[in-house]
């Protein structure tokens, strides 16, 4: 499962990659800071902020009922995913879809139609969550979009996702039944 997950990330960065060069888009300089007035170590630090934020808040919410739903069903999903798949699907997952719908779509369509996409790309498999994991997705597609906008560099949107999701694969799949965390294999 891990493999096609990379495999996929792959192909979307992949794609947008090659959309960027045939618009003469340099890749290098989408994660350099931009015109604003951040440094570079400034906007890893406002990614890293949000990203660790954001699950704080997804914890502090972790004892509802959909969140608990939610585990649940990606739990299933990724069955079989072994720990030391968390950091490889966190990076990829992030910089992909950075690179595509930050880095190529918001430009094009503006914050709030590449959040929309951004969105509708996270449905989840599990139909009884996707009122509730698309607000949780669109949310984050204006966070991440705007932090693009205010920086002028996907660094810092990147962190946050990677961290964003980086934990949170590590909440899901390695979490035991009786929620604790497994050992990492």
């Amino acid at each position: 499962m891990s493999v096609q997950i990379l495999m996929a990330y792959g192909a979307m960065a992949a794609l947008a990659a090659v959309l960027h060069v045939s618009l003469g888009d340099d890749l290098i300089t989408l994660w350099r800071a931009g015109p604003s007035p951040f440094a570079a170590e400034y906007t890893v630090a406002l990614g890293a902020a949000v990203g660790l934020l954001t699950v704080l808040a997804g914890r502090l919410l972790g004892h509802s009922a959909r969140w608990r739903q939610a585990t649940d069903a990606f739990r299933r999903a990724f069955e079989g995913v072994p720990p030391s798949a968390i950091f490889p699907m966190a990076l990829m997952s992030s910089v992909a879809e950075e690179l595509f719908c930050r880095g190529f779509l918001q430009p094009h369509l503006g914050l709030e139609i590449t959040a929309l996409t951004f969105a509708v790309i996270h449905v989840p498999f599990d139909r009884r969550l996707i009122p509730w994991w698309q607000i949780s997705a669109l949310v984050m597609g204006l966070c991440f979009g705007a932090l693009v906008e205010w920086t002028g560099t996907l660094t810092a949107a990147t962190v946050a996702h990677f961290l964003i999701n980086y934990f949170n694969l590590h909440q899901i799949i390695g979490l035991t039944d009786s929620g604790q965390i497994a050992a990492t294999r």
